[in-house]
């Protein structure tokens, strides 16, 4: 599959949409499993995945809410009926499809956006195969998923097995610069491999490059150069 396409993966007895991308003509490539918001696999997700097949990486975006879940209420990430092990059984499906598909189990990362920020933050804690997560505006790390059932993002911290990179919007509420300043004592205090980079000026998810930012040229630089930290993150560790 040189361009994008969906396929359709089984977990737990049931078919999942996922957005598939390989890179052209690339010897060995790394791939990534790719998260996305409340929309799930939106066009702009499909255009990050291509995005990153440009620059010579497998990229894969499962459908999270391919079971029916209710999506988080805004301001309230605990109403979600999204579970911890069905998160856990779509993104390995997503990394068996990037095997299946070539890539080196060595060489797979996770990068994700709001939502699915939060959703990578919890997982590099809970899937040791990850070798390098990219997290974007990651919302409510320090709130229980799955109607309040299973673990915060946040208690996972001491677990996470890869270096991390994070972005935020210096006028972001979820996550706030407090939030931010939160995340970065703890995994410093635990010695993780981490960069937390907060762009002053910049709200809630305007930090997601898609070659478009609308003509700001605030939000245009800082989603530019967190996709150059975003690639090149990636490229380091994997």
């Amino acid at each position: 599959m040189a361009d994008g396409g969906y396929r359709s993966v089984r977990v737990d007895g049931g078919d999942m949409r996922c957005y598939l991308h390989l890179p052209k003509d690339a010897q060995d490539p790394p791939g990534v499993v790719v998260l996305g918001g409340t929309d799930g696999i939106s066009a702009q997700i499909e255009t990050v995945v291509d995005h990153l097949a440009a620059e010579g990486i497998a990229a894969a975006s499962p459908d999270l809410f391919h079971r029916g879940a209710r999506k988080p209420a805004p301001g309230n990430p605990t109403s979600s009926t999204l579970h911890v092990a069905e998160l856990l059984a779509d993104v390995r499906g997503a990394i068996g499809e990037l095997r299946d598909s070539g890539i080196a189990p060595e060489r797979i990362g996770i990068v994700g956006f709001t939502l699915g920020g939060l959703v990578t933050y919890l997982l590099t804690g809970l899937i040791p195969e990850f070798r390098a997560a990219v997290v974007f505006a990651p919302s409510y790390v320090f709130k229980p998923l799955g109607e309040g059932k299973d673990p915060a993002p946040f208690d996972v911290t001491a677990d996470i097995g890869c270096p991390l990179l994070i972005f935020t919007g210096g006028d972001d509420w979820h996550p706030s610069p407090e939030d931010a300043a939160r995340m970065d004592e703890a995994l410093t205090r635990l010695g993780k491999v981490h960069e937390v980079h907060t762009y002053p000026g910049v709200g809630h998810g305007r930090i997601v490059f898609t070659g478009d930012e609308g003509g700001d040229p605030l939000k245009a630089h800082a989603a530019e150069d967190a996709w150059s930290r975003c690639l090149g993150w990636l490229h380091r560790y994997l």
